[in-house]
C-alpha cells in the first residue's frame, strides 16, 4: 500500500519525503539507542524500588531531551531544507514537533519492555496506529489534500 501511495507523490515530492524520512531516521538513532539501554537497566533492576527510581530518572530526562532535540531541528531546519532541497518549510517544522512525541513514547515503551509488560507494549503500538489513522483523516478533512500529500505521509 505504501509503495503505491509513494508513486502517487511523483518524483519531486517522493524525493522530499525520502529526505525528511532520512532526517527522522538519523535523529532517531540516539533515542533508539537510549531506549535499549533503558530497557536493559530497568530489566536488570534488583527490586521494584530500584526500578521505580530508574523510571523517575528517565522520565525527568525525557521531556528535557525531547525539547532540546525539537528545538535543534527547528533551529537547523532552514539549513536542512536548503541542503536537502526541501521546498516546504512546514515539513521540518512537523519533524521537530514529531520529536516532542517520539522521544517520550520511545522511552515509555522502553520502560514497559524493561518491566516485562508486553501486553501494555502491544497496546501502545495499537494506540499509536489508531492515532495516526485518525490524524490522517483529520488532515484530509482539514484540507491537506493532494497539495499537501507530503505532510500526510510524514505523519
Amino acid at each position: 500500500v505504501s509503495q503505491s501511495r509513494y508513486r502517487m507523490l511523483g518524483p519531486s515530492l517522493y524525493g522530499e519525503l525520502v529526505s525528511v524520512i532520512s532526517v527522522i531516521t538519523i535523529v532517531s538513532i540516539l533515542p533508539i539507542s537510549f531506549g535499549l539501554v533503558i530497557t536493559k537497566f530497568i530489566a536488570s533492576g534488583k527490586n521494584m524500588n530500584e526500578k521505580v527510581s530508574l523510571i523517575r530518572a528517565v522520565n525527568g530526562l525525557t521531556l528535557k531531551l525531547s525539547i532540546i532535540i525539537a528545538l535543534l531541528i527547528l533551529i537547523l531546519s532552514p539549513f536542512i531544507n536548503q541542503f536537502l532541497k526541501i521546498n516546504n518549510p512546514i515539513n521540518m517544522i512537523l519533524v521537530s514537533m514529531l520529536f516532542l512525541f517520539i522521544l517520550p513514547l520511545s522511552f515509555s515503551r522502553a520502560i514497559i519492555q524493561g518491566l516485562l509488560e508486553f501486553k501494555d507494549y502491544v497496546l501502545t503500538l495499537l494506540g499509536e496506529n489508531i492515532v495516526k489513522l485518525i490524524l490522517s483523516v483529520v488532515l484530509i478533512v482539514l484540507g491537506f489534500g493532494s497539495k499537501d500529500r507530503l505532510v500526510r505521509e510524514i505523519i
